[in-house]
């Protein structure tokens, strides 16, 4: 009788245990945890950012709490082959953090936040000391000085924009946009070339307009290099210019 009863409750606490939250969860869980708390104690405590530190810290604790991602954000559906469509429009029983998500995806909390940092700022020592406009002046400058700088050294202007607004914004953000940016020119331009290669070699003739109002000697020369450079052309793709 009593290994019996030794017997039910050690089931019972297995199930017990099996059924808690802190099993459903992997490591990197609990490390995220972890994370979330030193960040915590950094902005309540140290004062560090607490405004930016705060918030995303309390983020990372409630989307890694065992078994809260379903609740707070949602499940993601399986398509016919029983794949996981893990699309963000695809997310069904849609909880809070999705919701919130949704403000940032479509652009309406960045300008309420900033809207209210600027409501908070204290404008009382430019006012006293009105040469320190300078030190944000000097900033601003930065940001354009960097983009020259990074369309003159090749970059595209979606990488250059990247790199000087570096100093200004989210880094690996503004890197990552420029990044999905260059990959969509690169597609363009890839996609442009395939099609100028079908084109070439199949021996079409092209008319050309080229309009001439006034006879002068520098307007003809422009006239000839024109005709000289589709010529040119013409011969590369395999086609006539006439």
């Amino acid at each position: 009788m009593q290994q019996s009863l030794l017997i039910n409750f050690g089931e019972i606490f297995g199930n017990l245990y099996e059924s808690m939250g802190f099993v459903q969860g992997d490591w990197q869980n609990y490390v995220m945890l972890l994370i979330s708390f030193v960040l915590m104690y950094l902005a309540i405590v140290k004062k560090f950012e607490p405004m930016l530190l705060l918030p995303i810290a309390f983020g990372m604790f409630l989307i890694n709490i065992p078994g809260a991602e379903g609740v707070l954000w949602g499940t993601y559906p399986k398509d016919e082959s029983g794949n996981v469509l893990t699309g963000y429009d695809s997310v069904q029983n849609r909880g809070l953090l999705w919701y919130l998500y949704f403000g940032v995806d479509k652009v309406i909390y960045p300008p309420l936040i900033f809207l209210g940092i600027g409501a908070m700022t204290d404008f009382g020592p430019l006012i006293a000391n009105p040469k320190s406009m300078l030190i944000g002046a000097g900033a601003q400058l930065g940001i354009f000085v960097a983009f020259i700088l990074a369309i003159l050294l090749g970059f595209s202007v979606a990488a250059a924009a990247a790199i000087a607004i570096i100093g200004g914004a989210d880094g690996p953000t503004s890197v990552y946009v420029a990044e999905g940016n260059e990959n969509e020119e690169t597609a363009k331009e890839a996609e442009a070339s395939q099609s100028t290669q079908e084109m070439a070699g199949d021996g079409a003739v092209y008319k050309v307009g080229i309009v001439q109002f006034v006879d002068d000697a520098s307007l003809n020369q422009i006239n000839s290099a024109l005709c000289e450079q589709l010529d040119a052309k013409g011969e590369e793709l395999g086609v006539t210019f006439d």
